[in-house]
């Protein structure tokens, strides 16, 4: 028989994971060119915005956006050039023409101030509620917009950019509108946490039941995933191991509290536990326990090996949904 002292001991462990990733990517794709005719014109090529922080499906308050726009422009002669910006709602003319009464810029011009109040232009502070260009600046081929504050993710808008050409042999100027969709991104800043692991000694039927686990996700689901046994092998069973590398196999089972899904019983190494429900509002379960993880010894190896203390390790890993 084996001694009563069989012993798993799991590692104390609060992980806590800042994933940055990206959640979602929309992005608005159009034909680029120089419009205009082929002597000058103007186009943007690029407004990247950078990645939107979430947390728990709502964006991160207080948080400033950078949106790196680049452009090109062509002249006729290369006299005097200017260059503005706005953001807007809405899409209109990719187009040049003569400057008196030029129809290329949309009618609806006003940026929606649902997902922020001001912007910055180089610098230059604009507000969404009071449309108004940017001052002009000679081209530079790139610029930087900020959107400041954002309140909710924008679903789209659209960088608009008004160049002017002048020169001598033409009575005034060539006024040139571009527009890009902006690319958008989500990075999820969700925070997990796994506490209540301890040592476990198994009883003489070879188990243990770790009642105390608090799994927090501030989205509101987790993946487990536990590495015992031998971690160079992911198809060996967990292995509680002797001082002359004896065995006995053993298995995790895990179980909501919540009864929020029904109990999986891994077994191998790195093995993934899933997707589970983790709702507590707050990091600590608000001091109520909402897992179990119950480990169980192969009752026929702890009958047929050597009396003795065997030990592993587990790892338990928490990652957002």
């Amino acid at each position: 028989m084996i001694s009563k002292d069989v012993m798993l001991s799991v590692i104390k462990m609060v992980r806590y994971v800042p994933k940055g990733w990206v959640v979602g990517v929309v992005v608005w794709g159009m034909a680029s060119g120089v419009f205009g005719n082929e002597e000058w014109g103007v186009v943007i090529t690029k407004a990247e915005m950078d990645p939107i922080l979430m947390q728990g499906g709502s964006v991160v308050k207080g948080e400033d956006y950078s949106i790196e726009v680049s452009y090109a422009v062509q002249c006729k002669q290369c006299g005097k050039q200017n260059i503005r910006f706005v953001l807007s709602d809405n899409m209109g003319n990719n187009a040049c023409g003569l400057h008196a009464g030029f129809p290329g810029f949309p009618a609806h011009t006003k940026l929606s101030s649902a997902f922020s109040t001001k912007y910055e232009v180089d610098s230059q502070s604009l507000t969404m509620d009071n449309f108004s260009w940017s001052e002009f600046v000679e081209p530079k081929g790139t610029s930087i917009i900020t959107l400041k504050n954002i309140k909710k993710k924008p679903e789209a808008f659209y960088v608009w950019v008004e160049y002017h050409d002048y020169y001598a042999n033409y009575p005034g100027y060539q006024q040139c509108y571009a527009y890009l969709p902006v690319t958008i991104t989500e990075e999820s800043k969700d925070k997990v946490r796994i506490s209540g692991l301890e040592d476990a000694t198994l009883n003489d039927e070879g188990t243990y039941t770790l009642d105390n686990i608090c799994v927090y996700s501030s989205n509101g689901e987790v993946q487990l995933s536990f590495n015992g046994g031998d971690p160079g092998d992911e198809n060996e069973f967990f292995a509680l191991r002797n001082s002359n590398d004896e065995r006995i196999p053993y298995t995790i089972r895990v179980a909501s509290k919540q009864n929020q899904k029904t109990p999986n019983t891994y077994k191998k190494d790195g093995r993934a536990g899933g997707y589970w429900p983790a709702n507590d509002k707050a990091e600590d379960c608000n001091n109520i326990p909402n897992m179990t993880f119950t480990i169980q010894a192969d009752k026929q190896t702890m009958n047929a090996v050597s009396a003795g203390e065997y030990i592993d390790t587990m790892t338990v890993t928490v990652e957002p949904k």
